[in-house]
């Protein structure tokens, strides 16, 4: 299932459409490579501006961040016929 990102999203992911696997990686990805985890406590995240725009300026634990952010997601309804055949498999 793919889902709309919001702009805030959309300024730390670089894309608006986006499954929730996707999602969930690239985030993890922005958050290691901007160092917002805590040196000792792993599991809690020290938003930087584009975050915080999204979860609020305190620490918070990355379970938390995806809630967050699915509530904010939006399910992106599409026509099939829409589909490039490309993504259609044969059986």
């Amino acid at each position: 299932m793919m889902y709309v990102l919001s702009p805030q999203l959309l300024d730390i992911i670089g894309n608006n459409v986006s499954s929730k696997k996707v999602l969930k990686l690239s985030l993890m990805s922005y958050i290691i490579g901007n160092q917002l985890y805590d040196p000792i406590v792993k599991k809690i995240i020290r938003p930087d501006y584009k975050l915080a725009k999204i979860v609020g300026t305190k620490r918070i634990k990355f379970s938390d961040i995806l809630q967050i952010i699915e509530d904010d997601l939006h399910i992106l309804e599409f026509d099939p016929a829409d589909v490039p055949l490309m993504f259609i498999s044969s059986v």
